[in-house]
């Protein structure tokens, strides 16, 4: 791996998912994937924020990546934060884009390129 690639945190409660965002990514970033909101903000707290990149589902169960993503904001405000999701017609997508709690958000599934061009990594 290269020490000089981006880290990014992807949070999906399916493993399928997390695995193919694994193999897409894993030759432009150091890759993090974990299952849940609360495992998600446990590595945070481990890397003390040492993440270029936060990526979260939005439908995850006892907390959702909305939930997740305010935590993460609290705790680290300075990680750019995106949402993958296959739930693309969601009004709260809009608001979190408004707000800054956001800075984009991708469908499901991943277009590699454009999430690439999208960070401004090529």
């Amino acid at each position: 791996m290269n020490g000089n690639m981006k880290k990014i945190l992807y949070v999906d409660d399916e493993e399928g998912n997390l695995y193919l965002f694994e193999v897409q990514m894993e030759d432009y970033f150091s890759v993090t994937t974990v299952l849940s909101g609360a495992e998600a903000l446990e590595k945070l707290n481990e890397e003390n924020g040492a993440f270029d990149f936060i990526v979260s589902d939005i439908k995850m169960p006892v907390m959702d990546g909305f939930e997740f993503l305010e935590k993460a904001k609290d705790l680290f405000p300075n990680i750019p934060r995106y949402i993958l999701t296959a739930h693309y017609e969601n009004e709260q997508i809009l608001t979190s884009l408004d707000t800054g709690l956001i800075i984009n958000w991708f469908q499901k599934p991943l277009n590699p390129q454009k999430f690439l061009d999208a960070l401004n990594l090529k």
